[in-house]
């Protein structure tokens, strides 16, 4: 998967373009001024938009301060382009300009292709795995192995799904 834009219905929004050929950098200000502060750039919330386009529950905070904005999310997946728009508290979702439900939208990113999901695993889903990349809330940085709400018989499988190692002693101690 690779992300191309991120942008909004507003004009105040300022639209991220990110590198199809590499990484894209969001780095705050070296301003000293701010005390305790992540400067204001928008790291956190760029981050948290494109979780909130991924398919994740929407945030009680863009609920009550945003909910009318669009976001637009536009990425590719194996060489075809896709482009979802979502509205801060998530009434509004559309798919490639096809209206589509939360859950419809979470498995058809289980079966795009973005991972190797060909086997119907529970606790292998594009969102779980998604996360652990990302790592968006404070306390998923605590552990390299697991996210903070993981189990870790969980968080095991889904780490050595994404190495390539062999996971189905894992996967069945969790159906045991």
């Amino acid at each position: 998967m690779k992300l191309i834009e991120l942008s909004a219905n507003k004009p105040s929004f300022k639209t991220i373009r990110f590198n199809r050929n590499g990484l894209t950098l969001i780095r705050g200000s070296t301003n000293k001024d701010a005390e305790g502060s992540g400067n204001g750039v928008g790291k956190t919330l760029a981050l948290g938009l494109v979780h909130h386009c991924l398919g994740a529950n929407a945030q009680s905070i863009l609920k009550e301060k945003i909910p009318d904005w669009v976001f637009t999310l536009r990425f590719e997946i194996k060489g075809q382009e896709h482009c979802i728009e979502r509205s801060g508290d998530g009434n509004i979702l559309l798919l490639d300009n096809n209206k589509i439900s939360l859950k419809a939208y979470r498995e058809w990113l289980n079966n795009s292709g973005a991972f190797a999901l060909s086997e119907k695993k529970d606790f292998l889903t594009f969102r779980s795995l998604i996360k652990r990349f990302s790592r968006y809330e404070k306390e998923d940085c605590n552990d390299p192995i697991r996210t903070n709400k993981e189990q870790d018989v969980e968080a095991y499988l889904r780490t050595f799904f994404l190495l390539g190692l062999d996971y189905e002693f894992i996967n069945r101690r969790i159906q045991l």
